[in-house]
């Protein structure tokens, strides 16, 4: 029974709500029921050493609920945030909240894991929304985001996972230029365009797979050089130039019929491409 006291007791001490701590409390209670002499003394110790881990994970994690878009700054104490490496928003938020989220990530460096999943009212992810937030490894972003912004993402070195929601239909310019280690990545259903430079010098993607794509901007996959394959629809219409410049893993591509203009330098530098129909057609030097 005291044993029992001391577990539940530590519960408390370490003031935490997180039901894998509480789990965790009541499976200790039902073991230690069957547990007896020297193995309970080791049994205790661990479940110690449990509880330390446990409440160290939910120390690390940080979830703030707005509700007023505008007012995250005021939700956040950023002596809190020294700890925390995922950070979780839920609620209305809009572009200045956005602002707000940026200088945090580039203040707290410890922070490598935004989830916006569960924030509402976002419709886009603006012009220079997270660019330079070099310590983020995830995003995880709303369902209602339609469209990246111009180097929305630039220079975020260390994003490697990136869920980008189905309805997103336009990607701008620049929007993860130099997102070097980016190699989780999506292409959503609906995408329609991607803009000028947008994934140049993403060293890791390895896949190039469009549905619905309309428009390929000028270098937009430039010095991709992981990329193996790329799967494009008829309906692309419009590839600019130097789009996949440097793609020096590529070994083959087809070009689309329903293409309408295909800008010069195209497959510049793809030094291991040997197979496309019409390659000799669209490669000029």
């Amino acid at each position: 029974m005291q044993d029992r006291f001391l577990l539940y007791d530590l519960t408390f001490k370490f003031n935490s709500t997180n039901y894998i701590l509480k789990y965790f409390t009541y499976f200790c209670y039902d073991k230690l029921n069957s547990i007896k002499g020297f193995m309970r003394k080791n049994f205790l110790l661990l479940a110690l050493c449990g509880f330390l881990a446990v409440n160290a994970y939910g120390e690390n994690m940080k979830t703030i609920k707005t509700s007023k878009a505008g007012s995250l700054s005021t939700k956040i104490s950023e002596k809190k945030l020294s700890k925390v490496t995922d950070l979780s928003i839920s609620g209305p938020i809009n572009r200045e909240d956005i602002a707000y989220l940026r200088s945090v990530l580039k203040s707290h460096k410890t922070i490598n894991t935004l989830n916006l999943k569960s924030a509402e009212g976002l419709d886009e992810i603006m012009d220079g929304g997270f660019a330079g937030c070099s310590s983020i490894t995830a995003f995880i972003l709303p369902s209602t985001i339609n469209k990246i912004g111009q180097s929305a993402f630039e220079d975020c070195s260390e994003l490697n996972t990136l869920l980008l929601p189905d309805n997103v239909k336009s990607i701008g310019d620049k929007a993860f230029k130099r997102c070097s280690k980016l190699t989780n990545l999506n292409y959503p259903t609906q995408l329609k365009r991607i803009g000028k430079n947008a994934f140049q010098e993403c060293y890791n993607i390895s896949s190039v797979e469009l549905a619905n794509i309309d428009t390929i901007g000028a270098e937009a996959f430039k010095s991709c050089n992981s990329i193996l394959n790329i799967t494009l629809p008829n309906e692309v219409k419009h590839i600019g130039k130097n789009a996949f410049d440097g793609c020096s893993s590529l070994t083959s591509f087809t070009i689309p019929f329903g293409i309408e203009k295909i800008e010069d330098f195209l497959f510049w530098n793809c030094s291991k491409l040997k197979n496309s129909n019409k390659f000799a057609n669209i490669i000029e030097s």
